[in-house]
């Protein structure tokens, strides 16, 4: 659910939705209480009610931040694991050059696929918790190339036992890359969230406040930071889903933008 919200709606759209819909629950429930016998908008059982709310708000916010920081975690981390990955291709690109002629042309030919497939194919599917096996296939096209390889020269022997660490770093660092395609907030946590939210902001109505127009002000004021809170939550959850995703930027740059710009062409 959640990852189809984030590819369906802008951020702006899921704040409308999010903080739209407290909003209204807010104006609705203070609407319904005013009805309410005079003495209890007279304020005889706020003392009661704010402690309570105290204590609820308490335990909520300590749960919410807990979830936030959780998310954000692991949104940095999907950001570093990429980094880590085209920070390994590349190494693999300038060690390879270290090949006779026609296997280092192999191997960037291959490289140069693989970029391609991920920045492109490979990057919509991760939308979705996808993954392309054409990447995979030119991973395994690339270990067929080291394995027939036979270096001579003392050269090229050292930079064959660096590429084939690297590569192996590399599968490696894709696999936690897809990995992190699937970090999201658990559906139990998901259900705490919203009912505590909405309990939270349930626990307001019980205010006994003599003007309407302050009492609809107070609910409203929770209802929106509320909304917010659950709005950041939403956002970070998937971190390549959504317009608040993490970037492919490290795949085009430094001695990876050659085919970055060989794909432009």
């Amino acid at each position: 659910m959640n990852r189809w919200l984030l590819n369906t709606f802008t951020t702006w759209q899921l704040a409308l939705i999010v903080i739209g819909a407290f909003v209204l629950l807010a104006l609705v429930g203070v609407a319904l209480l005013k009805q309410r016998p005079v003495h209890l908008r007279e304020g005889d059982g706020n003392q009661v009610a704010g402690v309570v709310l105290g204590v609820v708000s308490g335990i909520y916010g300590i749960m919410l931040a807990l979830v936030i920081v959780s998310l954000y975690t692991s949104y940095q981390q999907a950001g570093s694991d990429i980094r880590a990955e085209a920070s390994t291709i590349s190494m693999v690109y300038r060690d390879s050059r270290g090949f006779a002629p026609p296997v280092a042309t192999a191997v960037r030919d291959q490289i140069g696929a693989y970029v391609h497939d991920v920045t492109g194919p490979e990057w919509r599917a991760l939308r979705q918790g996808g993954e392309s096996q054409a990447a995979w296939n030119h991973l395994n096209g690339l270990y067929r190339i080291l394995q027939a390889y036979e270096p001579r020269t003392t050269s090229q022997k050292t930079f064959y036992t660096e590429v084939v660490g690297r590569v192996n770093d590399l599968v490696a660092a894709r696999r936690a890359r897809l990995n992190d395609a699937e970090q999201s907030i658990p559906p139990t946590f998901e259900v705490l969230l919203v009912g505590g939210a909405v309990l939270v902001l349930a626990f307001t109505f019980l205010f006994g406040v003599r003007s309407p127009r302050l009492h609809a002000a107070m609910a409203l004021a929770v209802a929106v930071l509320l909304g917010f809170n659950l709005l950041v939550a939403l956002v970070l959850d998937y971190p390549f889903s959504g317009q608040v995703s993490v970037s492919n930027a490290p795949y085009t740059q430094g001695a990876l933008a050659v085919f970055a710009s060989e794909r432009g062409r």
